[in-house]
């Protein structure tokens, strides 16, 4: 496993586009999303992947969501769930290096919760574990520009489980999650807790795509020196066989008395007429509608969002709005002419 992102989206339905991108861009194995907003009758997968769904039952909003890619090994966990109505949750175990790794995703609707409603479900899955998801908490360990005095009473308890727990915060401080829609201000409310064997995972966030939430990229850092350690596979061509021929004839063979010295020059001059194969994302997928004018728009709705941001004036926020809807109708039309990756 490489990758595990978290995305509070803030309706699924009307960011269908942006999903689309990010699973084309980052290639997560698990996606764990917050706020999908979907109801029982609404439709939602995803070639590759496996939707495993908890929607909210009464009134609008909330809901989560994983999604897991076909290759992955994994088993739903059944969580006794005494405070739905204060914080929604889900969790799966998937097998990680052999053995099974435990995944909660939380969503905490602005409640003050208190630690025994979070070690609640924390406990409930076993170790190592990996906690993510939108806790709306405030603290001064994870947002060290925050007044202290401003701290919540859920980021108080969430403070207190990881001191009094086998638990660590990988989100790095002050790594900021979310964008006030009114004074553009910054916010660290997406947390990414985790038992000690997992410091190794480096938490960071993704492109802006219209959502007050930026998404959660969680990577684990020893696949990726797995992948760059494995032998490299030389990529053979007729004209550099040709080439490798004829710089083996014009070499004198007789000359050479060991084998290492044999080895060496074969490995010299195939470095000279032969390339290795990048196996790093050598299965992602085409995007062929995605074209110069979806980069444009893209540019000039970030261009917007730095600027609001700098100056959070009403006209900023103004034209930055109508940029996010102008992006989702480009982006969507394009889509739509070429092939979906998210069905509906």
């Amino acid at each position: 496993m490489n990758k595990i992102m978290l995305w509070n989206i803030r309706s699924i339905q009307n960011k269908k586009s942006e999903l689309n991108y990010l699973i084309y861009k980052e290639q997560p194995e698990i996606i764990g999303i917050c706020e999908t907003w979907l109801k029982g009758k609404d439709k939602f997968s995803i070639p590759n992947y496996q939707i495993l769904r908890k929607d909210r039952i009464e009134h609008t909003g909330g809901g989560l969501a994983f999604c897991i890619k076909n290759d992955i090994q994994f088993r739903p966990i059944i969580l006794s769930d005494r405070y739905r109505n204060r914080i929604e949750t889900s969790g799966i175990m998937i097998n990680y290096k052999n053995k099974w790794l435990n995944v909660l995703l939380m969503y905490n609707p602005c409640n003050n919760l208190n630690t025994e409603e979070i070690d609640y479900y924390i406990n409930q899955i076993g170790d190592p574990k990996i906690i993510i998801g939108d806790f709306n908490a405030h603290h001064i360990c994870w947002n060290p520009k925050l007044n202290a005095k401003l701290a919540n009473k859920t980021g108080k308890s969430i403070f207190e489980i990881i001191n009094q727990n086998n638990i660590i915060v990988l989100t790095p401080p002050g790594l900021t999650t979310r964008i006030d829609p009114q004074s553009a201000k910054g916010t660290t409310i997406d947390l990414v807790l985790a038992t000690p064997s997992l410091a190794h995972f480096e938490v960071e966030t993704g492109p802006n795509l219209g959502s007050d939430h930026f998404p959660i990229i969680i990577k684990d850092n020893n696949h990726t020196k797995d992948i760059l350690s494995k032998e490299k596979k030389w990529r053979y061509t007729e004209e550099g066989w040709n080439r490798f021929q004829k710089e083996l004839t014009d070499k004198d063979l007789d000359n050479i008395t060991s084998l290492n010295e044999l080895i060496d020059l074969l490995k010299d001059t195939g470095l000279k007429c032969f390339k290795f194969e990048n196996n790093i994302n050598k299965n992602k997928p085409n995007k062929p509608w995605w074209n110069e004018r979806c980069k444009e728009i893209v540019k000039l709705r970030n261009r917007a969002f730095n600027k609001w941001r700098k100056k959070p004036n009403k006209e900023n926020q103004i034209d930055y709005k109508i940029l996010v809807i102008k992006t989702r109708q480009i982006i969507e039309r394009k889509e739509n002419r070429g092939k979906n990756f998210v069905q509906h």
